[in-house]
């Protein structure tokens, strides 16, 4: 894959701007075996490879890099194999191995000996300074990127389902522009006791926040344990388990674009009880559904805030697109929430009305997509 000067301007960035990389620092960029993917995936994880490819050639006159291809998981927020916990941690992973408590963290059952993962990962003397994680499915929501924010003050990218037009897109932006929207919207929304959401597609929910911190991804990742996607842009919440309730209308897949029909999940007590409609989204939600209650779990409200992103088709960027919020389902314990599932998916809302209930007060965040921030 030949690379433009602008995009390896871009990727370039990813280090110098996104992680503020310096000459002296560790840094990983992960990413998977792309024949290893199911065949549909081949030729996307190909062009994942190839710009991880390109970034850790990119990177060897910036900093101390490293290149880890490992075999892909199954699905978002699948805990990576010991190829990548192997290659960033070595002496940790040895160590966790002999404990014998490898198989629950890779089954997302640690549990109680979740801390003690933390204490090995945080004595060791692993050195990771900055990971960027272009695999075909996130990394975000694992104990693997939580360990290493935590323990080790990593600073962390994650990138899954990157494509190529990106970087000359939704990351060829003012950084600066979308930290003060995300961080003008965080301030708006902390406090904030319950959430009401409707769209022209049918959606109306209603999700309870009261007592979860908000979160701002602007990109800018240049604090120990620093954690954001790339593109970057949003402001997420985990709400709080069993209380959100209604119905999301999913009119967007999040790799297939506009869907034929909408497929529609109620929720009631916190967790998605019913699908209705046609197709791979709803056979998707079907099958995690019955596969694992926790996977049912209303895990994540976010709001888009980068200006610059436009494209539908991959969730990556369609959630960070200014004026649309965005609900996920399954694991939300790598972000304030208590759900720990092998599983993280979002849906994209376009042209919501959002109104925020707070003591004392209740106000409009988004009139039909619309982002007030400044009413």
């Amino acid at each position: 894959m030949n690379f433009t000067d602008e995009e390896r301007m871009s990727l370039r960035n990813i280090l110098e701007v996104n992680l503020n990389v310096k000459k002296d620092e560790k840094v990983f960029v992960i990413t998977n075996d792309p024949d290893t993917l199911p065949d549909q995936l081949k030729g996307k994880g190909r062009d994942l490879f190839f710009m991880a490819q390109e970034l850790y050639e990119i990177g060897k006159d910036i900093c101390d890099i490293s290149l880890i291809v490992a075999t892909a998981v199954r699905m978002h927020g699948e805990e990576p194999g010991e190829e990548i916990w192997k290659g960033v941690l070595p002496e940790a992973y040895d160590e966790i191995v002999r404990e014998g408590i490898w198989e629950r963290i890779k089954s997302k059952k640690a549990g109680e000996v979740e801390g003690r993962v933390f204490e090995i990962v945080r004595r060791s003397s692993d050195r990771v300074d900055a990971v960027v994680a272009m695999t075909y499915f996130s990394t975000s929501h694992t104990l693997f990127r939580r360990v290493l924010n935590r323990s080790r003050g990593t600073r962390y990218a994650s990138m899954p389902l990157f494509e190529r037009y990106m970087l000359t897109g939704a990351m060829s932006v003012d950084y600066r522009e979308i930290e003060r929207i995300s961080v003008a919207v965080k301030d708006k929304l902390e406090g904030a006791k319950k959430i009401f959401i409707e769209a022209p597609n049918g959606t109306e929910l209603e999700i309870y926040v009261e007592g979860r911190s908000f979160i701002a991804d602007t990109g800018l990742l240049h604090n120990p344990g620093d954690f954001g996607n790339l593109p970057a842009g949003e402001v997420f919440v985990a709400p709080v388990e069993g209380f959100s309730r209604g119905k999301l209308v999913i009119e967007y897949g999040p790799e297939e674009g506009k869907l034929p029909s909408p497929v529609v999940v109620y929720i009631e007590n916190g967790n998605g009880v019913r699908v209705e409609g046609e197709g791979k989204v709803r056979d998707l939600l079907e099958k995690k559904f019955e596969e694992d209650e926790r996977c049912r779990n209303v895990a994540e409200l976010g709001i888009g805030t980068n200006g610059g992103a436009t494209h539908v088709e991959n969730i990556l960027e369609a959630e960070k697109i200014l004026g649309t919020i965005h609900v996920a389902f399954g694991d939300n314990s790598s972000f304030g929430g208590k759900v720990s599932a092998p599983f993280h998916q979002d849906f994209v809302v376009f042209q919501p009305t959002v109104q925020v209930e707070k003591k004392g007060e209740v106000f409009y965040l988004h009139r039909e997509g619309k982002l007030l921030i400044d009413s």
